[in-house]
């Protein structure tokens, strides 16, 4: 159990520096930053030093947003289980565009379902879309 503690403590703090290395190469300010996402500056200081063990995802969606960071490698790197243990896609449309009626978010979901079986789901191969 100590071991799985060191390795969240490890990949919490290499997240935090990564968030904070990209926030700064934005040339952004910590409340900046929370401002653009809606959060109090404490959360981007915690998150940033690594004190958190399970960060929102919601809040990391829009963190990576922000920053113009792959949300696949932020989550993965966050700890998060990748591919079909993902968040359904309409609660994060709903959260991404907020100002959107629910008839658009549904429009949304149905383009990606026709996008997806189009391709027969097939997504880039692992980390193919990383930059």
């Amino acid at each position: 159990m100590e071991e799985i503690g060191r390795m969240m403590t490890t990949r919490s703090h290499e997240l935090g520096a990564r968030l904070c290395a990209a926030r700064e190469d934005a040339r952004m300010s910590k409340r900046e930053l929370a401002a653009a996402v809606g959060v109090n500056v404490s959360q981007i200081i915690r998150l940033e030093r690594g004190s958190f063990s399970s960060p929102n995802i919601e809040l990391l969606s829009r963190i990576a947003n922000t920053l113009h960071l792959s949300l696949a490698s932020v989550l993965d790197q966050a700890g998060f289980p990748m591919h079909r243990d993902l968040p359904h896609l309409v609660p994060y449309l709903r959260e991404r565009y907020p100002e959107l009626p629910e008839a658009a978010v549904i429009e949304m979901e149905r383009y990606f379902d026709r996008i997806a079986r189009e391709y027969d789901g097939a997504g880039p191969a692992e980390k193919e879309d990383e930059t």
